[in-house]
């Protein structure tokens, strides 16, 4: 006898989309889905580790509370009264991708998440951020930020201006600013005309205030180029 046409179709479950080689967003986030396992999350966290591609920018400020840093250079520095002891190093670093996981709606991100954990904390108006335990900043032909493991997290090309050495070497130390929107990446949506200093410090000011920021004082090792 010939089966029913009627008979409904056996519901086949849907196939999970897969966690590997997700393209990032225009904003840097890589996401993977909500149905992603304990094995997904262990592979993401190992790929969040191994993703250390970043850009970054180096400054100078005499206020290390961060709230008036800038990314406009003083031209009017007196160079031969120039006290490195009176200044700040500041190295912003933006990852150029974040590792996410997508939660009812809501993303948690692995890339800030792990800086988090080693030691780097919210940055803080209006107050010095922590000095962090066995973090370096290593700067030579390239920068590189290490976690407490020796790990590189983040790594940049940058020439960093004779002043910035000499601050940094005086020191021993630097501030480092860990995460997105820093006034580094030129966004999608505006031009280069329109993302001029200006813009930049206002970018960067945002992201602190929304406690979008990690950040902490370093130990600062320079390399040979």
């Amino acid at each position: 006898m010939p089966k029913s046409r009627n008979r409904p179709s056996k519901r086949q479950r849907p196939p999970t989309p897969p966690t590997t080689h997700i393209p990032a967003d225009q904003n840097g986030y890589v996401v993977a889905n909500d149905h992603a396992g304990p094995a997904d999350i262990d592979n993401e966290i190992r790929k969040a580790l191994a993703d250390t591609a970043a850009r970054g920018r180096l400054l100078l400020t005499q206020d290390p509370t961060l709230e008036t840093i800038t990314h406009r250079r003083r031209a009017n520095r007196d160079i031969d009264g120039f006290d490195p002891d009176e200044w700040w190093p500041v190295a912003l670093v933006e990852p150029l991708n974040y590792r996410a996981f997508q939660f009812s709606g809501a993303q948690y991100l692995l890339t800030m998440a792990i800086a988090s954990k080693l030691g780097l904390a919210k940055a803080q108006p209006g107050t010095p951020p922590p000095s962090v335990a066995n973090w370096t900043f290593r700067h030579g032909s390239r920068c590189e930020l290490l976690d407490p493991t020796g790990t590189v997290l983040a790594e940049f090309r940058q020439t960093a201006d004779p002043e910035w050495r000499t601050t940094a070497l005086a020191r021993c130390q630097a501030i480092v600013l860990y995460g997105g929107q820093l006034g580094v990446r030129k966004p999608a949506a505006i031009s280069v005309i329109e993302y001029d200093d200006r813009a930049r410090d206002a970018e960067l000011h945002a992201a602190v205030a929304a406690g979008a920021v990690l950040a902490g004082i370093v130990n600062y090792i320079p390399t040979a180029d």
